[in-house]
């Protein structure tokens, strides 16, 4: 019933989120002297991806919104929401010209050219690949919450390939990495500090990319 009511719900409006709670953590998770700025940039972010969804909601299929929306006790952003909308295969094509730089990468196409059957390489079954990861991954800036920008994106690749999925499917999961630091790449880095939390030097993960753990990955 909770479903029924849910989905009947989205069809008529956008789900419902405190803007102001979700950005208290963004500047609890900042340094003192960024607390301002990260939550002035939290809103906008926040405020901005709500209108964006409110413009598109109606065009999303019923399908995409379904996927992407959170249950009724589940705590959400609207930056998470909209990535996880523009991913969706009927939101894909509702990305205009200037979100271009934030589009998600394609998945590889199925369509190459398969392995020489006289190799001795040659599988009789192609499997599933990840996205490339670089040779080196550098991270030269911090990273927290609601950050977005390609170093995110890195990070996502970084803890994917080390053990520490971002998620099992969809946005964050290998080969779907993005450039968006939601909760679910928290939760990721916080695993991965915890793990290293000897080498690191420190007690209690920080759940951003600082300028410690910044230092631990580059020398990786």
């Amino acid at each position: 019933m909770v479903v029924i009511l849910l989905l009947a719900t989205l069809g008529a409006s956008i789900p419902r989120a405190d803007i102001n709670k979700i950005c208290e953590s963004a500047k609890v998770g900042a340094l003192p002297e960024d607390r301002v700025s990260a939550l002035r940039g939290c809103i906008d972010d926040e405020t901005a991806a709500m209108n964006q969804i409110k413009q598109d909601w109606n065009r999303f299929t019923t399908a995409d919104r379904s996927n992407c929306a959170p249950t009724p006790a589940m705590e959400f952003s609207y930056v998470e929401l909209l990535t996880c909308l523009e991913m969706q295969r009927g939101g894909g094509n509702l990305i205009t010209a200037s979100q271009m730089q934030h589009t998600p990468p394609l998945k590889p196409s199925s369509d190459k050219p398969r392995s020489d059957p006289s190799s001795p390489l040659a599988t009789t079954a192609e499997l599933p690949r990840a996205a490339p990861m670089p040779s080196v991954l550098v991270f030269c800036h911090d990273l927290a919450l609601y950050s977005h920008d390609q170093g995110v994106k890195r990070l996502q690749i970084f803890l994917n390939g080390h053990g520490f999925p971002v998620a099992g499917d969809g946005p964050g999961s290998p080969g779907n990495e993005v450039e968006t630091f939601g909760l679910a790449t928290r939760v990721a880095l916080e695993k991965f500090q915890k793990a290293h939390a000897k080498e690191l030097g420190i007690t209690n993960p920080s759940k951003q990319l600082g300028e410690v753990t910044r230092k631990y990955i580059n020398n990786l």
